[in-house]
């Protein structure tokens, strides 16, 4: 099932990621929404982004060294 639409995923049309599965089409970015593949996408709080906006949403949560923290990389 697609985490996006709740609908069934066939495997021509499947993205994985981290084990949370996607349809190509739903697999976007929550603020432009523009579609993501595998090799242009970052998540941060459970949601994926485009690099652009996951730069801008990061400045606006206080720049990259708030990000690192709460990954809680140590």
């Amino acid at each position: 099932m697609c985490v996006q639409c709740n609908k069934r995923v066939y495997e021509m049309e499947k993205i994985t990621v981290d084990t949370i599965i996607y349809h190509k089409a739903c697999f976007r970015c929550v603020v432009c929404g523009r579609m993501l593949s595998l090799g242009n996408y970052s998540a941060m709080d459970g949601q994926m982004y485009c690099k652009t906006d996951f730069m801008k949403t990061i400045k606006m949560k206080g720049g990259l060294f708030f990000y690192l923290l709460s990954c809680r990389f140590w």
